[in-house]
């Protein structure tokens, strides 16, 4: 009878098929151009909370005079905070020939106006850093 109820819920669960992995949630996505050219300015409207995830996707940084700065055999630093107190992310190259990144972060919680500033070095540690961009932030209920 053992072997019996065994068998049955052997078949049982072949035929549900395997088991159905946990719903994701997806982070609000922002994608951006930053410009060697830029002004300190909002990257965005929005407004995204603090301590959630947000994936920046598809950005883009352009040289001097408007190219795509590419990123093959580049490190790329995003810093976000104060002049006082930060915290350093490392984006991965998406794409270098085109010169898109990607980066998902969880938005830090302590402050309500952060600067954002990118940095790249390439391989001989000549490095450029770019103009300060803000993101709205907001607190969470």
């Amino acid at each position: 009878m053992k072997k019996l109820v065994a068998v049955v819920m052997l078949g049982v669960s072949l035929i549900a098929g395997p088991v159905q992995a946990a719903d994701a949630v997806e982070p609000p996505m922002l994608s951006f151009t930053n410009a060697r050219s830029s002004t300190v300015s909002y990257i965005s409207d929005t407004e995204y909370y603090r301590g959630t995830s947000l994936l920046f996707t598809n950005c883009v940084l352009q040289t001097t005079n408007g190219a795509i700065q590419g990123l093959d055999g580049v490190t790329i630093e995003l810093k976000w905070g104060t002049t006082a107190t930060n915290h350093t992310f490392v984006p991965t190259v998406q794409d270098a020939a085109t010169g898109k990144w990607f980066l998902n972060m969880t938005v830090p919680t302590n402050w309500e106006a952060p600067n954002m500033q990118i940095k790249v070095t390439d391989a001989n540690t000549n490095s450029y850093i770019y103009p300060w961009r803000l993101i709205h932030t907001k607190a969470s209920m």
